[in-house]
């Protein structure tokens, strides 16, 4: 086999178990999250904890628009202009974030 073919073989287990790894840990957050005594909806605020590892983001408050067994899509929003608000999408995992509260302003579907 040459230097490349094993660099790629190598580089594929790599991915491979990277991916077995996230798996499992998606798993062991449903377990969390389905274990707790409440149910998260969309519309709920959460907080983006230091777990994030992104320092911009630590501290911000994201409105979930989708609950997943791997955390929560939602977004962080913010005042663009006086009359306009800018908003950034953006998925984080239950080890990153804090539940808040449900919004009193959640959209009825």
């Amino acid at each position: 086999m040459s230097g490349f073919a094993e660099w790629v073989a190598h580089k594929r287990k790599q991915r491979q178990a990277a991916e077995a790894t996230q798996r499992r840990r998606g798993r062991a957050y449903a377990e969390a999250y389905t274990s707790t005594e409440r149910t998260y909806q969309p519309g709920d605020v959460f907080q983006i904890t230091p777990e994030h590892k992104m320092a911009g983001w630590v501290g911000c408050y994201v409105y979930a628009t989708a609950i997943k067994n791997f955390g929560i899509q939602g977004f962080v929003a913010w005042p663009k202009t006086h009359t306009q608000q800018a908003q950034a999408f953006i998925r984080l995992l239950w080890s990153e974030i804090a539940f808040v509260e449900s919004s009193p302003y959640r959209s009825e579907e």
